[in-house]
């Protein structure tokens, strides 16, 4: 995909799976792009958003980014386990545990670039944060309430 368009984001080259491993490694967010060519909206999503300049240097200066079309078989199982029910697919994972990501935050429709990042950045900043360091200190759950991060231990 990345070869079609001028300007789009570094792309991590290898599986789900690696990019998964390597951004616990470097305690880096995910941001996994799920597409369909069956989909109209996605060529726009890429040129309008993805491909807009403060997107792809937010992406590339904070993230591990990887991308895969719904007609392959990892990027399919990947769509059904985060629960994605219409293209493009776009969201930020964080690593929970040694075996697992999860998604901070989701977006799944055309949006202008600066909502985009405006959207990550905060899902990184407050989400990932808290997050990341209540889990490590021994609590077992962390939600949100009516827009209020709560946590819950043991």
């Amino acid at each position: 995909m990345e070869d079609r368009y001028e300007n789009f984001p570094i792309l991590f080259e290898g599986s789900y799976g690696e990019a998964a491993k390597q951004s616990k490694e470097e305690f880096r967010h995910l941001v996994v792009f799920l597409h369909s060519s069956m989909h109209e909206d996605g060529d726009e999503f890429v040129r309008e958003v993805l491909c807009h300049e403060h997107v792809v240097s937010y992406l590339n200066e904070n993230c591990i980014f990887w991308s895969g079309s719904i007609s392959s078989n990892e990027a399919y199982q990947l769509s059904g386990m985060l629960k994605v029910t219409s293209f493009p697919f776009l969201c930020m994972m964080i690593p929970f545990s040694n075996y697992e990501m999860r998604v901070v935050e989701r977006i799944d429709k055309i949006v202008p670039p600066e909502e985009l990042v405006d959207r990550f950045g905060s899902s990184m900043v407050l989400k990932s944060f808290v997050h990341f360091f209540l889990t490590r200190f021994g609590f077992w759950g962390i939600g949100e309430i009516n827009g209020d991060i709560r946590c819950s231990y043991g």
